[in-house]
């Protein structure tokens, strides 16, 4: 039997999102409310050199760009990989796009950075880059989501 690409397309994201186990619903809310401050937190530490003085250690290393990192990502992670209300095949498929769609924004801009960013820039460029494809995956995907419930 030959299979359509829509088909295909399903099985291969239902193979990937059944085998990867996704958070309870109530998890992406936790997701929500922490990112706010973490991503306050990292802007801070990262523009203006912010760091909170309980977090230091040795008395010249600060771990505070390192909570709002960790924070940052934990926070993505969660709103990515929480169910929905309604998880069935259409939401299988929509993780799967935003996913792709996530990795191929993510990679054109690496590449518009190293032919146009250079030395220190370039840098900060790739440390903004830890985010960038959680960001663009979490942005697809409830787009996706609002434009299927609108229609």
């Amino acid at each position: 039997m030959i299979f359509t690409e829509s088909k295909v397309c399903f099985a291969y994201s239902k193979v990937i999102f059944t085998k990867l186990s996704l958070f309870n619903q109530s998890y992406k809310k936790w997701g929500w409310i922490f990112l706010v401050p973490f991503l306050v937190l990292g802007l801070l530490c990262w523009h203006q050199e912010f760091s909170f003085s309980f977090l230091e250690i040795n008395g010249f290393n600060n771990l505070t760009d390192e909570l709002a990192i960790i924070g940052l990502i934990i926070s993505l992670f969660l709103i990515g990989f929480s169910k929905v209300k309604e998880e069935d095949e259409m939401i299988y498929t929509i993780r799967a796009e935003a996913m792709r769609i996530s990795i191929y924004i993510n990679y054109l801009l690496i590449i518009i950075a190293t032919l146009f960013i250079y030395d220190w820039d370039y840098l900060g460029v790739m440390a903004y880059n830890l985010f960038t494809p959680l960001l663009i995956y979490v942005s697809v995907f409830h787009f996706k989501l609002f434009r299927l419930r609108k229609l």
